[in-house]
């Protein structure tokens, strides 16, 4: 049974706490870390956990766990994440991982000289359509993979906490999910990048708002992201385009569309079911 610790008790804590009761008979929450006294206590009451810490500092020094989840906001990141690796506890961290390159780096290190597991939450891969476009695209469906275009623009305003305050917002909040997503249904990797973005004013939040990437894979395939923010559109056009050698496919409102050079080939609703026949 791995015992495991959460820092940070904010909105996402309950989506970590009810995935973790479907692990019941592999995993048990023992701790819950919070400078935050009230919320801690809710979050304690809520979900029967034992044990509640106002810092990281008296959470190692009781130092009954396996595992730390890391649900701070990203700002504090490292000097929450390297003394809990050096204290040789595997760790899952939430997204944006960091917010420098440098900072990164140095966990990720911490981690390794530690020998530690250290995992970033990816759970985009497994909320469809993603399995499905993996699944074909990797045996070869659409031949070989020349671009990709992912648009994902909506309304998403965000009031308060840190997501309100940060410099970097739709990118590494949200974005970074569609980023792994287009790694994840390719199986391949950025070698270049190139982003522009905007702050377009028209939010209460004070990060960008507006991007647009260009990414040139491994492969020399281009992948575009299209991720606003501050769109009037509200997600109508939402929508994944993946071209290839042999075919493309287009994900678009609940429903998979592959065609091949001359004809459709197939629709799926995925609201039907998760195999493609």
């Amino acid at each position: 049974m791995q015992r495991i610790a959460l820092i940070g008790c904010g909105r996402i804590a309950p989506a970590h706490l009810d995935g973790l009761k479907s692990l019941s008979s592999r995993a048990s929450v023992v701790a819950i870390c919070d400078m935050n006294e009230k919320l801690r206590r809710e979050r304690q009451q809520a979900y029967n956990i034992p044990n509640g810490f106002a810092s990281v500092a008296e959470l190692l020094e009781w130092n009954k766990f396996d595992i730390a989840a890391v649900l701070t906001p990203p700002d504090v990141r490292a000097e929450v994440c390297v003394p809990v690796l050096k204290a040789r506890k595997c760790m899952l961290v939430e997204k944006p991982f960091s917010l420098s390159l440098d900072e990164a780096r140095t966990i990720v290190q911490t981690a390794e000289q530690a020998g530690v597991v250290l995992a970033v939450n990816q759970n985009f891969r497994w909320i469809q359509p993603a399995p499905i476009l993996r699944e074909h695209i990797l045996n070869g469906k659409i031949g070989k993979v020349l671009s990709v275009l992912l648009a994902d623009t909506v309304w998403r305003d965000e009031t308060s906490g840190w997501r309100n305050k940060t410099a970097k917002l739709a990118l590494s909040v949200m974005g970074i999910h569609w980023l792994d997503r287009i790694r994840w249904i390719t199986g391949d990797e950025g070698a270049r990048i190139y982003t522009c973005s905007l702050v377009s004013q028209i939010l209460t939040s004070a990060g960008e708002d507006i991007t647009s990437t260009v990414i040139t894979l491994r492969s020399n395939a281009v992948a575009t992201l299209v991720h606003h923010w501050a769109s009037h559109s509200r997600g109508v056009n939402n929508s994944l385009q993946v071209d290839g050698t042999d075919g493309s496919v287009i994900a678009k409102r609940g429903e998979l569309i592959w065609m091949g050079r001359t004809v459709r080939r197939s629709a799926l609703n995925l609201n039907l079911g998760n195999k493609m026949t």
